[in-house]
């Protein structure tokens, strides 16, 4: 399997929260077993910063950063990472972004898509960032803001949703000073937002450029984004309710 980068902040955290950083870690020490896992303390890191860091410390072309709450299937990235080392696409081939749209773990146990802004993980070639503004990572909009970034640059955006099943595991906020109102609404949030020009509603893995199918092809998007976007996404919260009919066990609410 290629050599890749892969790389997180980690909250200083106890308990519940703790945990998931350790199941997070143990998953990707199995799921990138050949690759190196770079931790950076604190999640006010810019992502700037933390790229630079990564890029200045190794070698790999490719790399992967994930919220340390996500875990991945081993062998759908063991045969991402086979068909980007050996044959990649020939849109992988220079400088691309990789995401893909999480499922969440519920604390019942039932698992639930994301809406469309759930994006927890990024795979790109090195290089690509070195222009990009402000971004903090772990706050509102961070994701959106990547996204952004490259379909302003041309840099083709692909949407592994339907290729990559990657889990958010349940967590609440009390790790965070402020709480979920700090997560969404705080100066780091509303900095993302404003230095990146973003809008409430994206862009997210619907307004990608490409789709990554199961059997590895990649093909023009073949999702959309609805033309009456805001009354949809009122309608189904986001739409939670749309379903990859390759996720058993997925259900809305």
């Amino acid at each position: 399997m290629m050599k890749l980068a892969v790389f997180t902040t980690l909250k200083q955290a106890e308990g519940r929260a703790g945990e998931i950083q350790a199941c997070s870690l143990e998953n990707w020490r199995n799921v990138f077993c050949c690759s190196k896992i770079v931790e950076f303390a604190g999640p006010l890191v810019p992502f700037k910063k933390m790229v630079e860091d990564v890029e200045r410390d190794c070698t790999a072309d490719i790399l992967v950063y994930a919220n340390a709450d996500i875990l991945f299937d081993l062998g759908q990235v063991q045969g991402l990472c086979q068909s980007l080392g050996e044959r990649p696409p020939p849109i992988l081939c220079g400088e691309f972004l990789l995401t893909g749209q999480r499922i969440d773990v519920l604390q019942n146990g039932l698992k639930r898509l994301h809406r469309p802004s759930g994006m927890d993980f990024f795979i790109f070639r090195r290089g690509m960032f070195r222009d990009l503004p402000k971004v903090t990572m772990g706050r509102a909009y961070c994701d959106s803001a990547l996204v952004a970034y490259c379909l302003s640059r041309k840099i083709p955006v692909v949407d592994a949703s339907f290729a990559l099943r990657v889990e958010h595991q349940f967590h609440d906020y009390g790790h965070v000073a402020g709480g979920r109102s700090s997560v969404w609404r705080g100066e780091a949030a509303m900095e993302n937002k404003r230095g990146n020009g973003l809008c409430d509603f994206g862009p997210n893995v619907l307004d990608a450029t490409h789709t990554l199918l199961p059997d590895g092809r990649i093909v023009p998007n073949i999702r959309k984004r609805p033309r009456c976007w805001a009354l949809w996404h009122l309608l189904t919260r986001g739409g939670k309710y749309w379903k990859n009919p390759k996720w058993d066990g997925v259900v809305g609410i």
